[in-house]
């Protein structure tokens, strides 16, 4: 098990149902880094009881569940998985260029209907988002 990574987690299974995996710039590059050197991992969440796992199979989609717990499992190819990998240090990054004001930065990873060829159907919506200088 790798060390507790400084993101939060959040889920809510409302009307709009939406996972939110929130953190400082360092903190989403930190579990893009951890997420891509590991093939089936599990990674503890500042949020308590919350971890994300991966699942590193032969499917050419993203599969985002969310567990009855606070558990993000991603599973699919290291091509699928890239997608979010990259989401995270993009949303980092997007964040940590702006200076002198807080900003507020976010990613979505949702399924976008039939011709999406790299989400699956069932895909739980996640948003990866960043509050910078709040969250450092």
């Amino acid at each position: 098990m790798t060390t507790v990574n400084p993101c939060r987690l959040s889920i809510d299974r409302g009307r709009f149902p939406e996972a939110a995996l929130e953190g400082s710039p360092a903190a989403l590059r930190a579990l893009a880094l951890a997420l891509s050197r590991g093939h089936s991992t599990v990674i503890p969440l500042d949020t308590p009881g919350a971890s994300v796992v991966q699942e590193l199979n032969d499917s050419p989609r993203l599969m985002v569940a969310v567990g009855l717990a606070l558990t993000l499992t991603l599973s699919g190819s290291a091509f699928a998985l890239n997608l979010v990998w990259s989401a995270l240090t993009a949303t980092a990054e997007s964040a940590a260029r702006v200076t002198g004001e807080e900003v507020r930065r976010h990613t979505r990873i949702v399924y976008l209907g039939r011709g999406d060829q790299f989400r699956h159907p069932d895909t739980f919506p996640l948003v990866i988002g960043c509050n910078w200088p709040g969250d450092a």
